[in-house]
């Protein structure tokens, strides 16, 4: 019987992460911004809804970044286009909590990335009184 394979190295185990800390990569002044991720559009392209206010359609420039809804994203700005944008950098959960020291973000934000129109769900008083008298 052949002996139990291990662990070379160059493996993917959980010893082998370093959890260093890097160093804070912060926007340009006039070409980039800051966003949540809202939704996932497919073939890497997402939804996010920027720091000044505006909702964009952006692609995530580099095949092997790994996004998940409400991770903070730095967004480059096209020139030309308003709507769309290139996501660039994906920050850690820890980094966004600087950038609220910082300023540059505000803390009201990190908690909530979804406004309320987004739910989509009305109700209206009329209609369930009916439904429950009707039970």
């Amino acid at each position: 019987m052949p002996k139990k394979a291990r662990a070379k190295k160059n493996s993917k185990n959980g010893r082998n992460v370093l959890s260093e800390k890097r160093k804070l990569l912060m926007p340009d002044s006039d070409g980039q911004t800051l966003g949540f991720i809202e939704k996932a559009l497919g073939c890497r392209f997402y939804t996010v809804s920027c720091v000044d206010g505006k909702k964009r359609r952006c692609k995530a420039r580099s095949k092997r970044l790994r996004i998940n809804i409400a991770d903070l994203v730095l967004v480059s700005l096209r020139d030309f286009d308003d709507k769309n944008a290139d996501i660039i950098h994906r920050y850690t959960k820890e980094e966004p909590r600087q950038f609220v020291k910082l300023g540059l973000l505000p803390s009201d934000s990190c908690l909530e990335t979804m406004e309320d129109d987004d739910i989509g769900i009305i109700f209206d008083d009329a209609i369930t009184t009916e439904v429950l008298e009707n039970i």
